[in-house]
């Protein structure tokens, strides 16, 4: 069409929970005006970033080339061939009048010189995506990624808790990487592993007192717009609240740990972002919604916050005492974002020692009030790579019938499509983010359920993932395959967003089902990335730290029927039958001490399989033993042992 009209084409892409969003729709969308002037110079086109990932990637690098920085909503101007030629975020409504103006007089008057920018835009966003890593000072090593890790603390805000300033949002890649650094098998300095798990319990607790934290219904917002986590954007995302779920029942334990008598329950956190989850977010097919948005017809956060006069009317004798604790004012302690006048309201947040208290009687009755408002918009697009990233919040918090109810409902929906689709019920097939983020939830659901389906059905999805998405000429994944349309080429996400990127978690794949020859090569090619710009690839650094300690304890084991089955992962160069000519002991199987007869031993693609023949069914927990004699091509290695728990994989 805007070639056979020859008009330029106007793009706004946004999601539907983006406040910033509805506010150009409402001040310049719905305008006559704006409507006259964009149907007689333009062909409008409006797309969910949700829907389509590869546009918005594509697109919003042109806007960080445009601006140095990106956000939604989008407005960017493009050819008819689709190459854009200026590209912006949200404008108001006098402005995106004046830039409308302009482009369709430059478009009239100066079009020689317009498709030389979009030519130059085109390239640029093409070199962008093919661009190389940097290289690393030395290679792959343990002592770059503590290196990473310590230059990650040193931005830390040691008063508000979390990283930088204002706007904050949930650091949740770095949460996850300091509080898996305590429990992994490498010499790691013990005051690096300190430093590290006081950062990530200090963040989960500032935000947990937060405003930022839905006190009264459960769950998290998107971000604060100030630095101390008190006055959120109130959409709620559900994988900002996945990724939420899994640190806060991770780091539940490890408080505890650090210090008995700390004073959130991360636990009781973890329990109430489920029940919102349950409640809010959960649709028909047992799959959960992308998103509750920010706004109701009453404003951006009315539906959360609150008038003095209706907790008093709610808590009766009570309400004084909570408002003290939770910082209700008379006069409302929240403004408004863009005018920063006084809204009368209130935002709930733990402003006191005494807020740990048990309040569940009182945010429960606050919560009955609120659900007979009319609530935010709910978007019910199931997202398969969110859903997956909700798989394994829900193994964290040890919810495993709803994280099977969730990956049943996954594997379902990719039966009935034939393919593995990026949106239930939607024709567009899965990008790299949706098969990793499933495979490693369904790797996550196996170990904790000691079921061989989740795992084999997790390897199946990982194999799939290396057919569509490696790019070997690379060694690493693109964030497409050949089944999407390409613009200006295929982007390999390394830095991570909200989430971590799907790199970093497509090669914790690898490794998980042991490809570490090809893990091994994707982490040494983005070595210089973690080197150069650590607080961009904290999802990458936790992976290679996975991958070094896969190499001291690359142990699986399932049961299928009465068949057991361990995996070992050797490095390159050994096996465990024979060296040369001479023979080597025979591997052995042992469960909780008594030997299981070895059946069949083979070898595969990334490891060795030793198989044997169960007497009776086995438990949870049941220790699980492999003696074996690895060997060279020259020499017979000393004879090891190695043991896991069944299900704790």
């Amino acid at each position: 069409m805007a070639q056979r009209e020859d008009k330029p084409i106007f793009l706004s892409i946004g999601y539907s929970s983006c406040h910033w969003c509805h506010v150009m729709a409402h001040e310049s969308f719905e305008d006559d005006e704006v409507a006259r002037v964009l149907n007689d110079g333009f062909v409008s086109i409006k797309v969910d970033r949700e829907q389509h990932p590869d546009v918005d990637d594509a697109y919003m690098a042109a806007v960080h080339l445009t601006n140095g920085r990106g956000g939604w909503p989008m407005s960017v101007f493009l050819m008819p061939d689709l190459k854009p030629f200026f590209a912006g975020t949200y404008f108001p409504k006098d402005q995106f009048l004046s830039i409308l103006r302009q482009v369709q007089a430059a478009w009239l008057s100066k079009r020689p010189e317009v498709e030389q920018v979009a030519d130059e835009y085109a390239k640029s966003i093409s070199r962008l995506f093919a661009r190389p890593a940097p290289q690393a000072a030395s290679g792959l090593s343990l002592n770059l990624l503590v290196e990473a890790c310590q230059a990650i603390m040193a931005e830390a805000d040691l008063e508000n808790g979390g990283f930088g300033s204002r706007p904050k949002f949930p650091p949740h890649t770095t949460i996850a990487l300091f509080l898996d650094l305590q429990e992994l098998p490498l010499a790691i300095d013990a005051d690096v592993k300190k430093s590290a798990l006081a950062l990530a319990l200090h963040a989960l607790q500032s935000m947990a007192e937060g405003g930022i934290h839905d006190h009264v219904g459960g769950g998290f917002h998107r971000y604060s717009v100030d630095e101390r986590w008190f006055l959120p954007h109130f959409e709620k995302m559900l994988y900002d609240n996945a990724l939420m779920l899994s640190n806060y029942a991770r780091g539940a334990s490890l408080a505890m740990n650090l210090d008995p008598q700390c004073g959130i329950d991360f636990r009781s956190i973890a329990r109430r972002i489920v029940s919102w989850l349950e409640r809010e977010l959960k649709l028909e097919n047992g799959l959960y919604g992308s998103a509750l948005d920010a706004d109701t017809n009453e404003g951006e956060g009315w539906y959360y916050t609150w008038a003095e006069a209706e907790i008093d009317e709610v808590l009766g004798s009570r309400s004084a005492e909570f408002e003290a604790v939770f910082g209700i004012r008379s006069d409302g302690n929240c403004h408004d974002e863009a005018t920063g006048k006084p809204t009368g309201r209130n935002i709930v947040y733990a402003r006191s020692e005494e807020a740990q208290k048990d309040w569940n009687a009182c945010l429960d009755a606050l919560l009955s009030r609120r659900l007979t408002r009319t609530p935010p918009m709910r978007d019910g697009k199931c997202i398969v790579g969110w859903n997956g990233l909700a798989v394994k919040g829900l193994v964290d918090a040890q919810n495993l019938l709803l994280a099977q109810r969730v990956a049943e409902a996954l594997l379902e929906a990719e039966q009935q499509a034939g393919f593995l689709p990026h949106i239930v019920g939607d024709s567009a097939p899965a990008y790299l983010d949706d098969y990793a983020y499933l495979a490693e939830g369904l790797y996550s659901l196996g170990a904790a359920t000691g079921n061989p389906r989740w795992r084999q059905e997790a390897e199946r999805l990982t194999s799939k993932m290396v057919d569509l998405f490696w790019d070997s000429k690379a060694s690493l994944f693109r964030s497409t395959s050949s089944a999407h349309q390409e613009l200006f080429g295929r982007s390999a996400p390394v830095f991570d967003q909200p989430a971590p990127s799907g790199n970093a978690i497509a090669i914790r794949c690898l490794v998980h089902s042991y490809r570490l020859e090809m893990a091994g090569k994707a982490l040494e090619g983005l070595a210089g990335w973690m080197a150069g710009a650590p607080g961009m690839c904290e999802g990458l650094i936790h992976t290679a730290f996975l991958f070094i300690a896969a190499g001291t304890e690359p142990m699986v084991a399932t049961v299928d029927g009465a068949l057991l089955t361990v995996h070992l992962a050797l490095p390159s160069g050994q096996d465990i039958l024979h060296a040369g000519d001479a023979q080597a002991e025979a591997p052995r199987l042992f469960v909780d001490g008594n030997e299981v007869p070895v059946d069949r031993v083979e070898s595969t693609s990334n490891g060795w399989r030793i198989s044997g023949a169960l007497k009776q069914a086995i438990q949870g927990g049941s220790l699980i033993k492999v003696r074996f004699q690895a060997c060279t091509d020259r020499e017979c290695l000393p004879v090891e042992e190695r043991s896991v728990r069944f299900g704790r994989n």
